[in-house]
């Protein structure tokens, strides 16, 4: 059986997701690297996840060196078509990684290459259009924005509101507790994206102000 190497960028959260997700296989080697320098000196690997990506162009440099491997990147709230390059874009929020399904965005070009990278890994995979949020990560903003709005007019408590969600609706989190896991400057990145071109994702006055002390 050949073995698959990969190598990633993850902190240490997303490291045991990651190793999670893939443990049950043993043809799987994965290397993890503290930055895309000491990324991209990890060569011949079938494939590099960066799940720290930034949208810089040092970085976005680093990475093209790569191609022709794949690059998985953690790119929510900006898309391939931004970037101009033939990245392939994943969803690495916390939590995300270890659902059953991945949402990727990939280029014309490398959408088989993909598909059968997923394949090996033993990994669902679903095609989404290439917009800021997908699907589930673009749901789950404006709930939690939602839930910031109700917080602001004092329909309710934090932890009043986290309580009803996961009754009402059976989710595991409620919309704080997912905020927190994933960080209110992620939901805010991703909402003032999605706002450029939809003003119903303006954003909540509460959360605008905790993103701001989450940086």
């Amino acid at each position: 059986m050949k073995k698959i190497r990969i190598v990633a960028i993850a902190n240490e959260p997303l490291r045991q997701e990651f190793v999670s997700r893939l443990r049950h296989l043993g043809n799987v080697e994965i290397l993890f690297a503290g930055t895309p320098e000491e990324l991209a000196q990890l060569r011949n690997a079938d494939a590099y996840f960066d799940l720290e990506f930034r949208n810089q162009s040092r970085r976005i440099g680093i990475l093209k060196t790569l191609i022709p491997s794949l690059v998985f990147i953690d790119a929510v709230d900006v898309t391939l078509q931004e970037l101009g390059e033939p990245f392939v874009r994943i969803n690495a929020w916390p939590g995300f990684i270890e659902r059953k399904t991945c949402e990727f965005c990939a280029t014309k070009e490398n959408l088989g290459r993909v598909q059968a990278f997923f394949e090996l890994l033993q990994w669902q995979s679903q095609l989404v259009k290439d917009i800021p949020g997908m699907i589930s990560a673009r749901v789950l903003a404006m709930i939690i924005n939602e839930a910031y709005f109700a917080l602001g007019e004092k329909i309710s408590m934090k932890e009043d509101i986290d309580i009803a969600m996961k009754l009402g609706t059976g989710y595991p989190m409620g919309p704080f507790e997912w905020a927190a896991k994933i960080g209110t400057q992620r939901i805010y990145q991703l909402l003032k994206a999605l706002q450029k071109n939809d003003p119903h994702y303006s954003i909540a006055p509460m959360l605008v102000a905790e993103s701001a002390a989450d940086i």
